[in-house]
């Protein structure tokens, strides 16, 4: 990390860094001035550089032309920046041109402000790893993808309004689904249905693990859980996602101890998506790092409702929750939102929330017995956002033979314009073999290869049939 990197700390700090990189200026001479010479001047100083190099960003030509044309890193990431600021923290749908800035105010320079407490930076989404897909390519955004941010582990994003949950983005630094994809040209994505039976409470639809017979079954559904990720370290799986409520504290715990211990029977896996577990009412899903770490948590924000066979209607009641959620920026996968159940299907809040914070993969723990609500939040997204959305459900409570879903992008045989389509997946063992975990449905994403496929959609009074292509996927359901 160079020494003027570390200090920037303000608002200021980032404008007379992002000032000194585009003008190429000398940074030392500028950076010594502006700490050492003249601090009473800083505001003056800052927002004269502010408006000149506005002045140059905001010609609507020269933006493309840099969005166009990747530049150096330190160039790149200057200009993004400003644009953040209206981007973002104002809310603007597009950077202002020279006249709007007479007009509109935009950050308030009269004070220092702290980037780590009132404002916050961040940089664009990247695109998922099947937008880099080739077939893709007519159809992919220009998106900046290096420079300061490349330095920096954690975003953290503080909203103005209190009725808006505090919105965190990490970064994992590891390349291993880069190198995965470059080494395979394929990513492997195993969706676990886990268990069909006790001691789960399957009628009450808690999923809760009971313990009636406390160690013996504790330690058998420990056991089942290692065999599996040895068969699927085996097969050269790069992600691994469990339904919502299948999992205990404790048996996390275990897994995690597992993966740090074990390297050498688990070296093949980059993700551990563990689906959820109750701890005090709060319903929280968790991702894991092959080696262990976790990189993540989030609380459910919306409890799950049905009515029994009697007619009386169920309420998941949740706890004291964290109304934080945390996305997460992993290198060649894109930015991931892990989510449980419910709270993909309120597309009201999903979408707005997709756009603004530029999530390009959800990946959604499960236990649900109806898709189809899955299924048109998952094609809605990747038609309007390009997400890849994928679905883990508990063969529990499967309603027929389906058991989860993917969305993913595609893009019409004529004209590249995107859609959404979807994959199901289905059981085809009748459910025998899903005892704690002895299942797996495998899906292998061929980024460099395409597929041919037809959707229906309806056009005015009629519905007309339509060729998409998309990334191929090869599928195959596992017993273990």
């Amino acid at each position: 990390m160079d020494e003027t990197f570390e200090r920037i700390h303000t608002v200021y700090d980032l404008i007379v860094y992002s000032y000194t990189q585009i003008m190429g200026m000398g940074e030392n001479r500028i950076i010594s001035r502006y700490y050492e010479e003249l601090p009473g001047y800083r505001s003056k100083i800052t927002n004269w550089m502010r408006e000149m190099l506005l002045c140059n960003l905001s010609v609507e030509d020269f933006v493309k032309e840099w969005i166009s044309y990747l530049q150096q890193d330190k160039e790149q990431v200057c200009m993004h920046v400003l644009m953040e600021f209206d981007r973002y923290y104002k809310e603007r749908d597009s950077y202002p041109l020279i006249r709007e800035l007479k007009t509109k105010k935009m950050i308030d320079y009269s004070t220092e402000n702290n980037i780590s407490d009132r404002l916050a930076f961040y940089p664009m989404g990247q695109d998922n790893f099947i937008m880099h897909a080739e077939v893709m390519k007519k159809a992919r955004r220009h998106r900046m993808k290096s420079g300061i941010w490349e330095k920096i582990s954690s975003y953290r994003i503080n909203e103005i309004s209190p009725l808006v949950p505090l919105v965190g983005i990490r970064k994992y630094n590891n390349n291993s689904i880069e190198w995965s994809l470059a080494q395979n040209g394929c990513l492997a994505i195993a969706m676990i249905p886990f268990s069909n039976q006790a001691p789960f409470d399957r009628d009450e639809k808690t999923g809760i693990w009971t313990r009636k017979s406390e160690d013996a079954d504790y330690q058998k559904m420990y056991e089942d859980c290692i065999v599996l990720l040895e068969e699927l370290n085996k097969r050269n799986i790069d992600i691994v996602v469990f339904p919502e409520i299948v999992m205990t504290e404790q048996l996390i715990s275990d897994i995690k101890a597992w993966l740090m211990q074990n390297r050498d029977k688990a070296g093949n896996l980059k993700l551990l998506f563990m689906g959820s577990y109750y701890t005090e009412n709060i319903n929280r899903c968790v991702l894991l790092s092959g080696m262990g770490k976790e990189l993540l948590a989030n609380d459910k924000q919306n409890g799950f409702e049905y009515t029994d066979t009697q007619g009386k209607l169920h309420r998941e009641e949740l706890g004291v929750k964290s109304e934080k959620i945390l996305l997460i920026d992993i290198k060649g996968l894109g930015r991931v939102w892990y989510l449980i159940c419910k709270d993909d299907l309120i597309f009201e809040n999903v979408a707005p929330f997709v756009s603004k914070y530029e999530s390009t993969v959800q990946v959604i723990s499960a236990y649900s017995s109806c898709l189809s609500e899955f299924r048109g939040t998952g094609e809605a997204l990747a038609e309007k956002y390009q997400v890849f959305s994928a679905v883990s459900n508990s063969c529990a409570v499967r309603g027929g033979r389906e058991i989860g879903i993917m969305g993913y992008p595609v893009i019409f045989e004529q004209g590249n314009s995107i859609t959404g389509f979807s994959l199901e997946y289905a059981c085809s063992l009748g459910g025998a073999c899903c005892s704690y975990g002895r299942c797996a449905h495998i899906m292998r994403f061929d980024l460099e290869n395409s597929c041919l496929n037809t959707k229906e959609m309806r056009s005015g009074n009629q519905v007309v049939t339509h060729n998409l292509v998309g990334i191929q996927i090869d599928y195959e359901q596992l017993p273990i």
